[in-house]
């Protein structure tokens, strides 16, 4: 079980990333949204430890800072999850466990549903384990 389980995605990710935040919080799991708010999204990768874990969300096109801070948290052995729509996606390398949720190609829009679906069974999963 991670200490503090840090959330991150933004843009288009955001939320999933919020929902994810919300589920384990309610099933009493210590959550922390990384929301840019303040402007201290690499203070939090620096505070975060071993003992800890960082669940990174982000699809194409995959937001700059979340592919910026993703490195961070790994080169500081913080256990890594990534849910991404490629094993080609920026957030994959270092990551511990790599979800993968690829896109349809004609889609102008990324529907949700699908990444919802795997946060809340994420969730569950960390919870149980």
């Amino acid at each position: 079980h991670a200490q503090t389980n840090y959330v991150l995605g933004l843009g288009g990710s955001f939320p999933v990333a919020a929902h994810l935040t919300y589920v384990l919080r309610r099933l009493g799991r210590r959550a922390l949204l990384l929301d840019g708010l303040g402007n201290v999204l690499t203070d939090h990768a620096l505070t975060a430890t071993r003992k800890d874990a960082l669940i990174a969300i982000s699809f194409k096109p995959y937001n700059t800072e979340t592919v910026r801070l993703v490195p961070e948290f790994v080169a500081r052995g913080v256990p890594t999850i990534s849910v991404t729509d490629s094993l080609l996606s920026p957030i994959v390398t270092g990551a511990n466990v790599v979800f993968e949720l690829p896109d349809m190609p004609e889609a102008v829009l990324r529907t949700m549903v699908a990444p919802m679906c795997l946060v809340q069974t994420l969730a569950v999963g960390l919870t149980v384990a």
